[in-house]
């Protein structure tokens, strides 16, 4: 592997720790929200499964698929970087826009139930009474 290479497929593990340490923040404060545990389960694989993927197709397309032992520690190097400086001021933001869904879905779960009251039909032994 080329010496430019190198440096762009180092850069480019620094820069998707980095997205992958901001995607998993939003994730685990997007999450605690579901009830279900198997539905949690399979969002957090899912996620896994859908950014490793990126992640060694970017690999493919830089410098043909070759990955060497040294590629994690700037994988994490990128992670640590997130977490150490970004992740205060992001996970405010995404606490924010949380706060704002629980609000609108709690309407629209109220709407809905009143429509469901409305719509739904009493049968004639219960209304006698």
């Amino acid at each position: 592997m080329l010496l430019p290479q190198q440096i762009q497929v180092l850069l480019y593990h620094v820069v998707m720790g980095w997205v992958y340490g901001f995607l998993y923040s939003f994730l685990t404060v997007f999450v605690k929200g579901v009830r279900f545990r198997f539905l949690k389960g399979c969002m957090v694989v899912v996620f896994h499964l859908f950014f490793t993927s990126i992640l060694f197709y970017g690999l493919v397309l830089l410098n043909g698929g070759m990955f060497n032992i040294y590629f994690p520690l700037f994988f994490f190097a990128g992670l640590f970087l997130y977490y150490l400086l970004y992740m205060p001021f992001f996970f405010q933001i995404a606490y924010f826009y949380r706060h704002k869904m629980e609000k609108f879905f709690k309407k629209v779960s109220l709407v809905k139930s009143r429509i469901v009251a409305i719509i739904r039909v009493v049968p004639v032994e219960r209304r006698r009474k």
